[in-house]
């Protein structure tokens, strides 16, 4: 598709261009000459071609000397030349060449009673016109029809004018570029403002880009920020209510908890399976609210890393830490590395221990047993590149992005049944944003999911 800046540029371009090439066409056809025409122009009319060479060999003939006159005619292109023949008084031919017999019989018909006179000689037409020079000499000009093909008027018109053209395309090519710039911009910065609101910049705006335009475009940039700002202030308002009243229902749940292990404690039988699946919902609901509460409010917010941590440290200490519970499901973790510095990232606090674990964790959970978690940490330019790799049935393609949006899931029955609540994801997805790096999901070959991180090098 071709963009909206091009299409403008060139349609006004072109546009342009045919409005000079027309007005400079009809300059030319109709330019004033003060070629007198005879009293019987039908028999001049006969060929244009050459009455077109005829008054261009003339125009200025009455202001010149012959000496100027003999120059005008040699500064003529070759084609012109060859087809103009100029005579004396003495009837010698201005250019010193030999002129055919039918060019000096009809410059000798040429005088003042008979100042213009046609002759057809061999199937080809000769045009003759007596002129006085300023110096008051007498010359006779005889113009041959053309033998070729060729447009004469086209010749003339791109000799006289071409470098009026060029340089009219060229101003008219800048005009008009820096006219569809100043369209299309607008327009340009309004797309990029809405791909950065549908991806959750909510505080992008797109008015200093605009400048100060007092137009229609001006003032819709200005209501888009108006919208984006009411769209920010509403999601955080609600995410800050989302997070008070999860907090407020904290308190209760953990006394709630408390008394159900009580409770469990002193029952047996029936009553406790039924206080069990009590606990167990108690539990869920916890894990709801524990990862509410872990999300960000607007990852846009101040949020300065002040501490440092080793990659590579962090996963081993990890993926010990995890290892009864992936043998336990007898499920191999793979750990390897290819680094040539120390694997050191900018970080606050120890907010990346619970990124890896909810990945780890989760692909645990979608793995089938006797398989393999493969984990690679390797060193690009500037990131640190961190692969999890398992071998569970995967996702579609469109759900390589829908994955990380908050509460979603792949599988709702199945999450529920193991304790997902479709935030893990999410919440990495905010936290590596948060430390300036990169999430993204892949197809992993021949099957299962490709969590890639990357986070940028401390150097």
């Amino acid at each position: 598709m071709i963009k909206l800046f091009w299409r403008a540029f060139l349609g006004f371009w072109l546009a342009t261009t045919l409005i000079v090439v027309g007005t400079a066409l009809v300059i030319h056809e109709m330019e004033p000459n003060g070629f007198p025409r005879p009293p019987k122009s039908r028999l001049f009319n006969q060929d244009p071609q050459a009455m077109r060479l005829l008054q261009i060999a003339t125009r200025d003939a009455v202001n010149s000397t012959q000496p100027e006159f003999i120059q005008q005619l040699k500064s003529m292109p070759f084609w012109m030349q060859r087809s103009i023949f100029a005579v004396n008084a003495q009837g010698q031919e201005l250019l010193d060449r030999t002129p055919p017999k039918a060019v000096s019989m009809l410059a000798e018909k040429l005088d003042q009673r008979r100042p213009f006179k046609r002759l057809e000689r061999d199937h080809r037409q000769y045009f003759g016109r007596l002129i006085q020079l300023q110096d008051g000499s007498t010359i006779r000009l005889v113009v041959l029809s053309p033998d070729d093909k060729k447009n004469i008027f086209l010749q003339l018109f791109l000799m006289n004018f071409w470098p009026i053209l060029l340089i009219a395309i060229l101003i008219s090519g800048t005009l008009c570029f820096f006219l569809a710039r100043n369209l299309s911009r607008p327009i340009e910065a309004l797309k990029t403002a809405t791909q950065k609101i549908a991806a959750g910049e909510l505080n992008y705006r797109v008015g200093p880009i605009m400048g100060n335009r007092k137009d229609e475009l001006g003032s819709l940039a200005a209501d888009f920020d108006q919208m984006s700002e009411r769209l920010e202030s509403a999601m955080t308002a609600q995410q800050r209510l989302i997070k008070d009243v999860s907090h407020e229902l904290r308190s209760p749940l953990m006394r709630l908890q408390f008394a159900l292990g009580l409770a469990q404690q002193k029952t047996t039988g029936e009553a406790s399976e039924d206080i069990n699946k009590a606990r167990l919902a108690a539990d869920y609901l916890n894990n709801i609210i524990s990862d509410i509460l872990s999300i960000p409010i607007n990852t846009q917010e101040p949020w300065p890393l002040e501490d440092s941590i080793d990659v590579e440290a962090l996963l081993k200490n990890i993926l010990e830490e995890l290892q009864p519970t992936f043998a336990k499901k007898q499920v191999a973790l793979q750990f390897t590395t290819k680094r040539q510095d120390p694997a050191l990232v900018a970080t606050r606090g120890n907010i990346l221990l619970g990124v890896f674990d909810n990945i780890l964790s989760n692909a645990l959970r979608h793995t089938p047993e006797q398989s393999t978690i493969h984990v690679n940490l390797k060193q690009s330019e500037d990131d640190w590149i961190i692969d999890v790799r398992d071998q569970g049935l995967g996702v579609s393609s469109a759900q390589l992005e829908e994955i990380f949006a908050p509460f979603y899931r792949t599988d709702e029955a199945r999450d529920r049944m193991r304790g997902g609540v479709g935030l893990g994801l999410s919440i990495a997805k905010r936290t590596i944003a948060l430390h300036k790096g990169k999430i993204r999901a892949l197809h992993n070959q021949p099957s299962g999911l490709h969590i890639e991180i990357k986070l940028p090098i401390l150097r």
